[in-house]
């Protein structure tokens, strides 16, 4: 997802699919106006490359955006590795995870120390087979929400994530799971 930011356009959500059907648009247009006006090819090529490199000159991240997701990335990763000790930085102490499970109830309170008891008694999941992706970061300073898409191959549930920066180090406050409706 590319985030637009500019006094014009402040709210402004591209995604990389959207772009490229721009680009195959442009393109497109770049070829009937060549049948069309052969004299003119150079200037709408110019400007289509100049436009392009604008926009995704715009596109880049706040690098604290890409710390956020590397937290999370980070949290995730380590939980269906089953490696708590490489997970562990990423939580805060006083972690609070729960959810909604498939039955719509919600789950008991998972604090890191029954976090690491659960991931004891799992199965692995290793990195190849992993899909994980944040789909959403909403930052205010030194907090921050992310939407978190993840799950096994057959299960899939989306978490709600909330994020501080303490110590100059961006650490998940709380988890919040719902699992995604059955296909």
């Amino acid at each position: 997802m590319i985030f637009l930011r500019s006094a014009a356009y402040p709210f402004i959500i591209v995604t990389k699919p959207l772009v490229n059907k721009l680009v195959l648009i442009l393109l497109n247009m770049t070829t009937i106006k060549l049948w069309q006006h052969a004299g003119r090819v150079t200037l709408i090529t110019a400007f289509l490359i100049i436009q392009a490199g604008h926009l995704f000159g715009q596109a880049e991240r706040d690098p604290e955006e890409k710390l956020i997701e590397k937290t999370i990335l980070g949290y995730i990763e380590n939980f269906f590795l089953n490696d708590y000790e490489k997970m562990a930085p990423y939580l805060h102490d006083r972690l609070s995870k729960r959810g909604l499970g498939p039955d719509n109830q919600l789950s008991e309170d998972f604090s890191r120390e029954a976090l690491k008891t659960l991931m004891s008694n799992k199965r692995p999941l290793p990195l190849s087979a992993q899909r994980n992706e944040v789909t959403a970061i909403f930052r205010d300073r030194n907090v921050a929400t992310a939407t978190l898409s993840t799950g096994y191959p057959t299960t899939r549930w989306k978490e709600y994530i909330n994020l501080a920066r303490i110590d100059g180090r961006w650490i998940i406050m709380d988890v919040f799971w719902n699992f995604d409706e059955p296909k």
